[in-house]
C-alpha cells in the first residue's frame, strides 16, 4: 500500500510541475446531467409505436428485463446507465398506455 501511495504522490508532483511550467490551470468539467443522460433528438429507441399485437403482449417481459438491468447497473454503481434505463422504462410505459391496442375492451366498444 505504501508503494502505491508513494507512486501516486510522485505522479501528482510531476503533473503539478508540468502544469506550472506550461501555465495550465486544472478546471472541473461543467456539464448538465440531463445532457449526459439524454438520447439524441428524434431517437426512436425502444418505441412501441407500430409494433404488432404479439410484441405488445411481451411488454411485461421486456419491462421486467429492463428493470433487472437497471438494478444491476445500480449495483455496479453505474447510476447514469441506471437512470437512462429508468427513463426508457417510463417512456415504454407511457407509449404503451397511450396505444389504442392497450385500451380496455369496454372502452374500445364505446
Amino acid at each position: 500500500m505504501r508503494r502505491a501511495i508513494d507512486e501516486m504522490t510522485r505522479r501528482r508532483t510531476a503533473q503539478v510541475d508540468y502544469n506550472r511550467v506550461h501555465g495550465i490551470v486544472p478546471e472541473s468539467v461543467q456539464k448538465e446531467v440531463r445532457a449526459l443522460l439524454g438520447t439524441p433528438e428524434g431517437s426512436t429507441e425502444l418505441s412501441t409505436s407500430g409494433l404488432g399485437k404479439k410484441w405488445k403482449e411481451k411488454l411485461p417481459l421486456l419491462l421486467a428485463n429492463l428493470e433487472e438491468e437497471m438494478h444491476l447497473s445500480a449495483e455496479r454503481l453505474d447510476f447514469e446507465e441506471a437512470a437512462r434505463i429508468r427513463d426508457r422504462i417510463r417512456e415504454i410505459k407511457r407509449d404503451s398506455a397511450a396505444s389504442p391496442d392497450r385500451r380496455p375492451a369496454a372502452a374500445a366498444k364505446a
